[in-house]
């Protein structure tokens, strides 16, 4: 027989020592195993208890994150790449749901965020420059792919990350030789015969000036 301190069991107002009768890990260990035999009920209970309880776990979390400040800040700093590749593969999972509420969001918020936008541009002009500087190769990259997803050149399965790192070797390629390098679309998004897409397959690293004389043919 194990004997457990007091503080290794939940609370229990109907108990009579005010104790549960399991103690937490116990507990735990029964809910895990529980939940990976029973995932569509567990998940069908947990959304209609979410539903009923908007407002007590609102206020839950908000009071959580009120009374543990610290602890969150510590948290985020300590997993902060963990989190940034956990958002990013979320959202390459749901990426039609992701664009079309910040379409949504941006038509009924357009002003105040033209407005918000505007205000940090104004107060942080020299961090702004600053970015720029230190991240050609990521702003050459975001200002092709606007301007792709202008052209609807830009399926949703193409790989953000290997885009963002082709523009920086642009970029890198630049500095060291002192000769001009443009990332070239293989197949030209605005071709005469064909038109191609703004994907990692379809971009190469060559000379500005090669590049230049190719224009929107496809060679």
């Amino acid at each position: 027989m194990e004997f457990k301190p007091h503080s290794d069991f939940s609370n229990e107002r109907k108990s009579t020592d005010g104790k549960k009768s399991q103690c937490k890990s116990c507990i735990s260990i029964y809910m895990m195993d529980y939940t990976s035999k029973n995932k569509n009920k567990k998940a069908e209970y947990d959304s209609q208890y979410r539903a009923k309880n908007k407002e007590i776990i609102y206020l839950k979390k908000l009071d959580y994150r009120v009374n543990n400040k610290q602890k969150l800040i510590q948290y985020r700093k300590d997993n902060a790449v963990h989190r940034r590749q956990k958002t990013a593969d979320w959202i390459k999972n749901n990426i039609e749901y992701v664009l079309k509420k910040r379409v949504i969001d941006y038509r009924l918020n357009r002003e105040s965020l033209i407005e918000k936008s505007r205000s940090y541009k104004a107060a942080n002009k020299e961090k702004i420059k600053q970015y720029k500087l230190n991240n050609k190769g990521k702003i050459n990259a975001n200002t092709a792919k606007r301007h792709a997803r202008r052209l609807k050149a830009t399926p949703v399965w193409a790989d953000h990350w290997v885009l963002s790192e082709i523009y920086d070797l642009a970029f890198l390629r630049s500095q060291s030789t002192n000769i001009k390098w443009h990332v070239d679309h293989i197949v030209p998004l605005q071709g005469r015969n064909v038109c191609g897409l703004h994907v990692e397959y379809n971009l190469r690293v060559i000379p500005a000036i090669l590049n230049l004389k190719k224009h929107n043919h496809h060679v």
